[in-house]
């Protein structure tokens, strides 16, 4: 299936709350609330705009584009420029799951971050729980670097965390 990245804009509020409202993506991101309404999706679209037009951004989300509607994101999120390193997250909508839209998007972020960038290092956390996201670190060269117990509060209850980690063994310091 093809997708294309790209920032988000006001009018994806719609299609950003249709596949954002699942159960399944509020428990494996830590700040995504269930329901996930259109009021929800227009402070987030406002929110990460503002990113948009920073020289050296904190976080930088793209939305998933689909045939003009946004059905996931991808991120680069805690961006140190100076050290170079990054944190990738990233979602997507129960109805395109299943069809390598996910590895690809992550591929292309990771690529942006390294090649545009210029990181070094790119990290992902993931709740112990979330196979999904696990295999897709794995498949994408990501390294385990460690269990973190009880580190994120989420509904009520402290969960568990894995740690991986992709380096930039292209980079060289100018």
């Amino acid at each position: 299936m093809k997708f294309k990245l790209r920032k988000l804009v006001l009018k994806d509020a719609d299609s950003l709350a249709i596949n954002t409202n699942d159960k399944s993506i509020a428990e494996n991101l830590m700040y995504v609330d269930f329901p996930y309404t259109k009021k929800h999706a227009i402070e987030w679209i406002k929110e990460v705009r503002s990113d948009y037009v920073k020289k050296k951004p904190e976080d930088l989300y793209f939305g998933i584009d689909v045939d003009g509607l946004v059905v996931g994101e991808v991120a680069l999120n805690d961006i140190d420029h100076e050290h170079r390193r990054a944190e990738i997250s990233f979602w997507l909508g129960k109805g395109y799951r299943g069809k390598g839209i996910m590895k690809k998007a992550v591929k292309e972020m990771i690529d942006y971050g390294f090649k545009k960038l210029k990181l070094v290092r790119i990290s992902a956390t993931v709740f112990v729980k979330n196979k999904a996201s696990i295999e897709l670190m794995k498949s994408l060269g990501f390294k385990y670097e460690g269990e973190h117990k009880k580190v994120t509060l989420k509904n009520g209850k402290h969960l568990d965390e894995y740690t991986y980690a992709l380096i930039n063994t292209k980079y060289k310091k100018k």
